[in-house]
């Protein structure tokens, strides 16, 4: 199994991620953290998905994007880990952009994967939910370049 050492972290709060090492240092980094992420983490994440599908339709894609992307920054904060924070914190931006290129289409695919990784962790399948968490970004990746909605909003997580 790889190290969170491997997920591009080359000192505190720094994080060398590229498109193509993101995927792979998120879900190293969240089999990792999802062992530890308890009752109160599995709480936190359903009400990070809960918000983001709250977020009325007509308020614009790139806020309801915005609160789908806070899934990382809670994940980041149920696990209290000062090493894979960082990488978490920038998968929150990397899956903000995803979710912006890939278009409003993209909500439903999102909150589906949210809820098949949250069932993984409640069944303490951690690869599972880590693998799910990949498979979404994959999805998210491929609509982007497919569909080429490039939305121009700004992020909200740098």
């Amino acid at each position: 199994m790889r190290q969170i050492s491997d997920c591009g972290i080359s000192g505190p709060g720094h994080v060398a991620c590229s498109g193509r090492k993101t995927r792979p240092a998120l879900r190293t980094c969240a089999v990792g953290l999802m062992a530890r992420v308890g009752g109160p983490g599995h709480r936190a994440l359903q009400a990070s998905l809960d918000l983001a599908c709250a977020v009325p339709a007509g308020s614009g894609w790139g806020r309801k994007a915005a609160a789908h992307a806070g899934f990382f920054t809670a994940l980041a904060d149920a696990a209290q880990d000062a090493c894979a924070t960082p990488v978490l914190r920038n998968g929150a931006e990397f899956a903000f952009q995803l979710m912006l290129g890939a278009g409003r289409i993209a909500d439903g695919i999102v909150i589906s994967s949210r809820r098949r990784m949250l069932a993984s962790l409640r069944s303490s399948s951690l690869e599972d939910a880590a693998l799910e968490l990949e498979r979404q970004l994959q999805v998210l990746s491929f609509m982007g370049r497919r569909y080429g909605n490039r939305a121009s909003s700004g992020s909200p997580w740098v």
